[in-house]
């Protein structure tokens, strides 16, 4: 089937918990890219904010609009402890996509 799948955006967020307003880092334009390995994906993305405290909870959901339905959303768990922000970039390992 396909080698990798990517998907991008022009805004998401990290969640902390299930509450939409706990936001851990508000972002920018990023991709989410799925390889071989069918259950793993990486987010990269740019920070436009950090909450330095729930940056650092668990857990975190990553969530993002679908551009092709506007009342639909991209939402993915995010693996613990794989969150790493430098400078204004962010990395993290992303779990299967929920919903």
């Amino acid at each position: 089937m396909f080698e990798t799948v990517r998907l991008r955006g022009p805004v998401g967020s990290l969640l902390w918990g299930d509450d939409p307003t706990a936001v851990a880092a508000a972002l920018g334009p990023w991709t989410a890219t799925r390889g071989r390995n069918r259950r793993a994906w990486v987010l990269r993305a740019t920070v436009r904010a950090v909450d330095t405290y729930r940056i650092r909870q668990v857990p975190l959901l990553f969530q993002a609009r679908q551009a092709q339905r506007p009342f639909a959303h991209w939402l993915f768990p995010v693996v613990p402890q794989s969150v790493r922000v430098q400078g204004g970039a962010l990395v993290a390992n992303l779990g299967p996509p929920e919903g």
